[in-house]
């Protein structure tokens, strides 16, 4: 069993460069998820599902992270 991605047979061939590194790194992901969220705050006021100030109120955190 593959300790981490690196090591592991079925990822390991996305780090062909540092770029792509960059790309693919624990920060990227979580920022990736963060902005998600911002998102999908914005979203569901929209649509009614909460409070419109509290979707802004959400993706204002979010950007602040």
């Amino acid at each position: 069993m593959s300790i981490s991605l690196v090591d592991s047979k079925l990822w390991s061939g996305l780090y062909s460069s540092t770029m792509v590194a960059d790309l693919l790194d624990d920060a990227a992901l979580i920022s990736a998820m963060i902005r998600v969220e911002a998102q999908l705050a914005i979203a569901s006021s929209e649509v009614g599902l909460i409070p419109q100030e509290i979707g802004t109120r959400i993706a204002a955190a979010c950007e602040k992270l």
